[in-house]
């Protein structure tokens, strides 16, 4: 399986990452569903960089979390949309607006739709690990 370089790291499907924070999607977390190659008949973009297709609705979000999404996303467009009408299930980013982040879910040894391990604790870890690099 090929990898795509990613911040801090290798992306393959299945991974967990969090947007960067100069994205319209900053630290939305999700996992990525498919990675298509530039130059290929699959890559959708004009970006010359690999597509990678994110599922940003697979983190289980604090209620917190959602209402901020909620508000950052409606106020591009005047109908007020909820959580679960936004199209986050298949964003798709250059592998540079992405930080791979399961190494940090997995160090910790926790699931990442658990709660236990709190958003706002992942972006801090994610913030000190960034400032390393």
């Amino acid at each position: 399986m090929d990898d795509f370089r990613a911040i801090n790291g290798y992306l393959r499907i299945g991974d967990w990452v969090m947007a960067t924070e100069d994205t319209d999607y900053r630290y939305l977390i999700g996992t990525v569903t498919a990675i298509d190659k530039y130059g290929t008949v699959k890559h959708e973009t004009d970006n010359d960089s690999d597509d990678v297709h994110v599922d940003f609705f697979a983190y289980d979000y604090p209620e917190e979390c959602i209402s901020e999404i909620e508000k950052r996303f409606n106020h591009f467009d005047d109908d007020l949309m909820h959580y679960d009408d936004l199209a986050l299930d298949d964003v798709i980013m250059a592998p540079d607006m992405l930080i791979c982040i399961t190494h940090i879910l997995n160090k910790k040894q926790l699931y990442p739709n658990s709660l236990h391990f709190t958003y706002i604790t992942l972006v801090n870890e994610l913030e000190s690990v960034k400032n390393k690099l």
